[in-house]
């Protein structure tokens, strides 16, 4: 038997320990004042992490850029210093600070109905206010709600996520631009004229999807979905594909991290507020 001394398990008797990986998650947190900065031993290890967790985050973050319906440049910017300044302040090595696709997906309500150009700016405060309510519901104790929440619940939550995401990537894969007022309209209307859509979009979109699926399984593990993007785009550039939107379709790409810069509140919609408090509830 090993004589390793154990962490004391600060849940004590709370039926809540009975949840799955719960009760090993709080006595990490508990004890995490008595972690050590990782040393020359585990260097190595950490480097590679890194390298496979930045390299997974930059489709990742163009996706939930794209998502929400901003320059997919604006995902990038969240997945650099997302890690940053939540790695250093987080009190868990098991927890990757990232971007979410319900994150993003609850953004992109408030932001639809906006001008393009006024939507970066929308953002912005709309993650700041985002940022203030999780502070306020801290400070008022409202975590503690969450263990009120089922996991039937969560599942419905996340599978109805999934149906949105799918629904909202539906007009980009087909290459046709669809009109309607949700998602659900915007699909039907896809249905109604199938016959309008770009065999060249679809026909990358699949091979994307394929590929994203099939290289992580090989040699090339984390960096596979980033081969996964740049294959394709290679195509559309060397062979000159028409009718396939660009990133660079969207938006100028800067070639420097934005200034920081706060937009006229009396510009926003009413809607960022709600939608700040909904970003909220989500992610917490």
């Amino acid at each position: 038997m090993s004589d390793a001394p154990k962490a004391a398990n600060p849940t004590g008797a709370d039926p809540e320990a009975n949840q799955p990986g719960l009760g090993d998650l709080r006595v990490i947190v508990a004890n995490h004042l008595k972690r050590r900065l990782p040393g020359r031993s585990t260097m190595r290890e950490d480097v590679a992490a890194g390298m496979s967790i930045a390299v997974g985050n930059v489709p990742d973050g163009m996706a939930n850029g794209f998502l929400v319906g901003v320059n997919p440049i604006h995902g990038l910017y969240a997945t650099i210093m997302g890690p940053i300044v939540g790695g250093a302040l987080s009190s868990t090595q098991l927890m990757v600070i990232t971007t979410t696709a319900a994150a993003s997906l609850t953004a992109s309500q408030p932001l639809a109905d906006m001008p393009v150009e006024a939507r970066t700016g929308a953002l912005f405060v709309m993650v700041v206010l985002a940022g203030l309510f999780q502070l306020l519901f801290a400070v008022l104790g409202l975590a503690r709600l969450t263990r009120f929440v089922s996991y039937s619940v969560t599942t419905g939550f996340l599978t109805g996520i999934a149906v949105l995401l799918i629904l909202s990537q539906l007009p980009t894969i087909a290459g046709y631009p669809v009109l309607g007022a949700n998602r659900v309209m915007q699909t039907l209307d896809l249905m109604v004229h199938i016959q309008e859509v770009n065999p060249a979009a679809l026909g990358l979109a699949v091979m994307t999807i394929a590929l994203a699926r099939w290289l992580p399984r090989t040699p090339l593990r984390g960096f596979g979905r980033l081969v996964a993007i740049i294959i394709p785009s290679l195509i559309v550039a060397l062979f000159h594909i028409d009718g396939v939107q660009l990133v660079r379709d969207l938006g100028e790409i800067g070639r420097s991290m934005p200034t920081p810069d706060m937009p006229s509140m009396l510009r926003l919609a009413p809607g960022v507020l709600t939608g700040a408090l909904s970003i909220a509830a989500v992610v917490t």
